[in-house]
């Protein structure tokens, strides 16, 4: 997405140490909710990111993504386009993009 949804200028671009670490607790965290993620490699010689893309799979209809965007992760902006939802972590950029568990 590019790392630039958010207007609040909460966020910057990250290393790539940051952008493993973070990836790896938004996966537990995701897990430990049962909601299936993937996350978006990036370009490998890349030395910063915009934002950290996640594939996030469930059952849509069930879910309030933005309660548990909230609850979960403790945001300060929230900014949802057609089924991506993207928030600051940890003054990083993640964007959940949601799909059906069908496809």
């Amino acid at each position: 997405m590019g790392g630039k949804a958010l207007k609040k200028g909460l966020t910057e671009r990250c290393n790539n140490d940051k952008f493993i670490r973070l990836s790896g607790e938004i996966t537990t965290k995701l897990n430990e909710l049962n909601i299936t993620s993937h996350i978006v490699r990036c370009e490998r010689n890349k030395e910063t990111h915009g934002d950290v893309d996640v594939i996030v799979t469930s059952d849509l209809n069930k879910l309030d993504w933005v309660k548990l965007i909230n609850e979960n992760f403790e945001p300060n902006e929230i900014f949802s386009n057609n089924g991506v939802y993207s928030f600051d972590y940890e003054m990083t950029q993640i964007d959940f993009i949601t799909v059906s568990d069908k496809n």
